[in-house]
Formats: structure tokens, sequence, C-alpha cells
């Protein structure tokens, strides 16, 4: 099985070295600065200052009924809960855990029979460990499932394709907890109604391959009817397109095909650990790589921990930094400095050396590279120009809506000219 898609941009001059080594654990920053809001949901503390916390300890809750609880990601002290630099809105309360190295852990109660546990059983679950989504700071993967279920997805996609530059943490989770993820897939599939799961992979990871392949032969007869591998084009933006390009058409639906739900191996992977472990998810994997100096790895590191730790240890050090971006190099966002601290829902954190000076919005010759393309088949020039004009409802009409702010556009523009910027804020306009 082959999947590709249209536009897109293939990436074969960047080596993602992070995906070659295995995963380095960071778990011993002195103090951890956890904030109150992970996923655009804010959280009130469960816990008061001076109190010993241990690690899966609950210390803070949604205010809403939706959402999910925090956990302490270390054992030690809270020592305060202080206003904190947050990447998305600017700043949150976080509360502030002096980390005391010894790990020491709340007793975690796996389920017993996990074979019993009904779809609502196991969305509940992943709202109880507080599974991340797909994409930085999305919503939480239990709310993803039950639209899943209410859009009636047939067919679960685990992305394994790493097609944007650097990255790297989605194949070393994959390839370092194989078994764990296919059980994940197998879970959350039940969870979202899903009679199928596929495990998306470029076709030149043959060694991330042979994994699943191995892995999947080793399953039950009947399990493995339900799992399939493919292997998708190695070009990006691969995992914004995994909808479309594994879509079933399914009369009882309508002639509309039915898109295809989702998902992460990390997800998989928390979710494989919450019914037989009964962990929440209290530490990420993340991608630290870049242009700089420095090392370039997938490292684990419990949420709270400072970004400039993570630097540190690989290398980067403050002479040699010149722009951090959180997230993809193609759609990530800059951050002013290093002082910030791991969210559950980051994927990577790069150190880029300036090398593009952009040009003005109205340099546009209008050569057509950019068309060609974009994955939604847009024509981005024309949407910039409408957004410049402040013609919102001619840009509608051209589609702006539909724009994913890959970041195609400005990545192949000749010009240098911020088409993803532009056409950001022109959505933002609609909105």
């Amino acid at each position: 099985m082959f999947r590709s898609f249209q536009g897109g941009i293939r990436f074969h001059s960047l080596e993602n070295e992070a995906k070659k080594y295995e995963i380095m654990r960071i778990d011993d920053a002195p103090r951890l600065w956890v904030s109150l809001r992970q996923e655009g949901i804010v959280c009130r503390p469960q816990v008061e200052i001076g109190s010993r916390v241990l690690r899966y300890q609950p210390i803070a809750v949604p205010e809403r009924s939706y959402g999910g609880v925090i956990y302490s990601p270390v054992s030690g002290t809270v020592v305060g809960v202080e206003a904190a630099p947050h990447p998305f809105v600017g700043t949150v309360d976080a509360i502030v855990i002096d980390n005391d190295g010894k790990m020491e852990e709340m007793p975690c109660t796996p389920e017993q029979n996990a074979e019993a546990l009904q779809p609502l059983d196991l969305i509940e679950i992943a709202q109880r460990a507080a599974i991340p989504g797909p994409k930085q700071y999305s919503r939480p993967e239990y709310m993803r499932l039950l639209k899943m279920r209410h859009n009636g997805v047939q067919t679960l996609v685990c992305n394994v394709a790493e097609t944007a530059p650097f990255s790297g943490h989605m194949i070393r989770v994959t390839l370092e907890h194989t078994d764990q993820v296919l059980r994940g897939l197998l879970l959350l599939m039940r969870a979202a109604g899903a009679r199928r799961g596929v495990f998306a992979v470029t076709s030149g990871e043959s060694k991330t391959i042979s994994a699943l392949r191995h892995a999947v032969a080793a399953c039950p007869e009947e399990t493995q009817r339900l799992l399939h591998i493919a292997q998708v084009a190695d070009k990006y933006p691969a995992a914004d397109r995994m909808k479309e390009m594994f879509a079933e058409r399914d009369l009882s639906f309508g002639e509309k095909p039915v898109e295809a739900g989702v998902t992460t191996p990390f997800a998989c992977l928390s979710m494989a650990r919450a019914v037989e472990e009964g962990v929440p998810v209290t530490e990420i994997p993340i991608t630290v790589s870049g242009t700089s100096a420095g090392s370039r790895r997938v490292v684990q590191a419990p949420i709270g921990t400072p970004l400039s730790l993570l630097l540190e240890r690989l290398g980067y050090t403050g002479e040699d930094r010149n722009t951090l971006v959180l997230g993809g190099a193609m759609n990530g966002i800059a951050l002013g400095d290093e002082n910030y601290t791991v969210l559950r829902c980051m994927g990577s954190l790069l150190s880029l050396v300036e090398t593009t000076d952009f040009s003005r919005s109205d340099d546009c010759i209008h050569c057509g590279r950019c068309g060609s393309v974009c994955p939604q088949g847009l024509s981005p020039s024309f949407l910039c120009e409408y957004v410049r004009q402040e013609n919102l409802a001619e840009a509608k009409l051209l589609g702006l809506e539909k724009c994913k702010l890959c970041g195609c556009c400005t990545y192949i523009c000749p010009g240098r000219v911020e088409i993803t910027e532009i056409l950001k804020q022109g959505k933002k306009a609609i909105q």
C-alpha cells in the first residue's frame, strides 16, 4: 500500500540525525515549573506550598468539566506557584517543584481486564492519563477520540512519517517501544470505533517498517487482519494529509468519503501504559535539533523542565544559539528567549542559524511556484494579495480557510515573501 498527495516538498538535503540515536533521558532538573495550562485548558492547583509530592500524584485539576489532570513529573517539594512564561499565551501560573532526584512514585493501578473495556471506558482512561494530541497545543487525545466516534471514523492512522526537517521523535518512539505502540493503537482503535489500523511510514524508513512488520506478525491472525503498514510519500507535509490519504467511502455515511482518524506513536504508547501500568503522562519525547552547533537528539524530559537545560545538555551554548523555534522548522513559532519549560503538548525544539532576509509582501512576481507545492491546491500568491488589500471576502472564495499554514509556499518562494505569515494574519482576521 502506497499513498501520496499533491504538492509538498521533499527535504532530502536535511538529514534527520536525531532519529539515528536512542532517546536520551534528561530528568534531573533541580527545579521544575509545571504550567497550569498544558493544552489550552486552565487548571487550578491541588497542592499546598511546602508539601511533598510524588511522581504521578495529581497536582492540578481542570477548572471546567473537560480537560486533563496535571500530575507531578518528579518527587520533591512544592516551593511556590508563580507566573511563568508560556509560549502560546504569554504568561501563566506554574507550580514550582524542587526535584529531590529520588523519583518516588505514587502507586498506580493497571486495568485488570483490558479486553472487557468498552470504548467509553477507554476514552475515560485516555482523559485520566492526560494523553496529548498530535500537534503542539492541540486538543487532548480523549476529545479527539470522541470526535472520531461522532464522525464514524473507520480507519485510525498512526503517523510515523517524519517528513519535516530535523524531526525524529516519532521514529524513535516507534523503534524503541514497537510492541507497546502496536497494543496502544489497538486500544485507540477500539475507543474510536475504527475497524482498521494503519501505521503510515515513509518509504525510506526500512528499519522502522521491518520492526513494525515483525511486531504485527507476532500478533494473533485475527489481530493481523486489522492492522496494515502503509508507505507514504517522503515529502512534507504528509502528516497534514493523512486524513484525506486514508479516507474511505461508506454508503452508510453518504457519498462523501469518511476521513481517517490520525494519532501518534507517543499517544499509542501512552494509551498502552495507561491501561497496562495505570500511569499518566508526566514526560514527553522532544526532538532537540537545528543548524546551530550542538548534538541532534530526541530527549525524554518531564513536563516543567526548563528548555535551557535541554539546550545546554546537548551543547547549544549561548553564543551558538540564533533563533529558537518551538515546533517544526516550517511552521513552528519563534521564541524570544529560552525562558520556557516543557509542556506535554510539545514536539520539537530547534536552534536555527538565521540565513534568510525576508522581503516585502508586494515583491511577489507571481511565478506560481507556491501554488505548485501547496498541498491544498490553493494559489497562495493571490490569497496573499487579497489579504494585503484587506479583501477578505475574495480570499475566502479562493479558499483561505482551507490553508493549513504548512509553510511550503514561504519555503519555495524565490522572492522570500513571508506568505505563510500573511495568510496566518488573514485567517485570524476572518475568525
